[in-house]
């Protein structure tokens, strides 16, 4: 995915994500990479920009999180296909004005799920919301 494309997305309560881990042991492949990309809130909050990251796997209560913190809820553990480190260890959110790490995604804070990538027909968003 790219800047300027457009994203068909489905709703998460249409279809059950597939993290990369499963997708790997089922060989299911979702824009050239094993599970499904989420769009998601971080930490549920409204006010944070929702990212577009692929679901990694799922994490319980108390596992150990990328960055070895215990998690505090279960939740999938997501990541960026160009990013270096998962959005669990390397993210962070405002919080009551403290800046704090993204916690693994609960169910409730997915968005959608992205299913095709159509290039550049986002472009014309982007100029309209930037206001060129």
């Amino acid at each position: 995915m790219h800047p300027g494309d457009l994203i068909i997305v489905v709703a998460p309560h249409r279809t059950s994500i597939v993290t990369y881990e499963d997708g790997k042991m089922r060989d299911y492949v979702s824009f050239h990479e094993y599970g499904d990309v989420i769009k998601y809130r971080p930490n549920g909050l409204s006010s944070a920009t929702p990212l577009i990251h692929r679901a990694m796997y799922w994490i319980e209560k108390g596992e150990e999180m990328p960055g070895g913190m215990p998690a505090p809820h279960a939740g999938y553990i997501t990541k960026g296909d160009y990013n270096a480190g998962y959005d669990q260890q390397s993210l962070r959110v405002v919080v009551d004005q403290r800046v704090v790490m993204v916690e693994p995604v609960k169910p409730e804070w997915v968005i959608a799920m992205a299913k095709v990538r159509v290039p550049y027909l986002g472009y014309p968003s982007i100029i309209f919301n930037k206001g060129f």
